[in-house]
Order: structure tokens, then C-alpha cells, then sequence
């Protein structure tokens, strides 16, 4: 029971420094998440360094995606731990792989809903503004 609650181990490592990121002010999956919404072009990652550099809905966004994520490991940690001890072993060889592909699922769907598709829509209401400006390197 203990070598399959230890699978959890690393997932709630990581999901635990997510949430204390978060609380920090410097969440740890803004650079995993900017190339996704720049998606690589130079207009639309000065638009994300502007929106970025204010407080508001933008950096909330930010924060939430990590937490998200965060959360989401956590929770997977919990239910398997809990699993593993209450739930038949060879139930808990096959389920906690489910749990884990689980979680991560829910935390694709919410973070998009709840994170990056705010953010891209952030992201597209700046550069119809107009205030973004790129600067070319000769």
C-alpha cells in the first residue's frame, strides 16, 4: 500500500510549490503558459509583457492558472493516498493512473476556462487597442 501511495509523492511536491508560488506573487507555470498564449509572435508576447506588468485581471488570470494546476496535483495526491490505504491493491494499481489522467483532464478544462482563454482574449483586446508597440532590432 505504501509503494502505491508514494506514486503521489512527487505530484504533491509540485502541486504544493504551485500554490506557495501562487501566494509568493510569482507563479510557477507563467513561462509554460505565455508560449501558448503568444503563440510566438512578437506583437502578441508585447501585449502579454504590458498586461503582465500591471495588477489586474491579467496577472489574476496568471496566478489562477497555477493554482489550478496546483490544486488539481494536490487533490490527485490526496485521492490516491486515500485510495491506496481503503481501496483493494489491485483496484488501486489500475485506479490511481485514472486519478492522475483525471486531474490532469480537470485541470487542461478549467485552466483554459478559468485562465488562458481570458487571457487570449486580454491578450487580443490590447493589441486592438492599439497601445502595443514592438520594437525592431536593426
Amino acid at each position: 500500500r505504501l509503494m502505491l501511495a508514494k506514486d503521489s509523492g512527487i505530484s504533491s511536491v509540485v502541486g504544493i510549490s504551485m500554490l506557495v508560488s501562487v501566494v509568493a506573487g510569482k507563479p510557477l507555470l507563467t513561462s509554460a503558459l505565455k508560449p501558448f498564449v503568444t503563440k510566438g509572435d512578437a506583437r502578441r508576447t508585447a501585449a502579454w509583457e504590458r498586461l503582465s506588468a500591471e495588477p489586474g485581471r491579467f496577472v489574476r488570470a496568471e496566478r489562477m492558472f497555477t493554482a489550478v494546476w496546483g490544486l488539481a496535483l494536490v487533490t490527485e495526491c490526496v485521492v490516491r493516498i486515500v485510495g491506496a490505504y481503503t481501496l483493494p491493491v489491485d483496484t488501486m494499481v489500475w485506479l490511481g493512473n485514472v486519478v492522475m489522467a483525471g486531474a490532469v483532464l480537470l485541470a487542461i478544462r478549467f485552466g483554459g476556462r478559468l485562465a488562458v482563454g481570458p487571457m487570449e482574449r486580454m491578450v487580443e483586446e490590447e493589441l486592438a487597442s492599439g497601445r502595443v508597440q514592438v520594437e525592431r532590432v536593426a
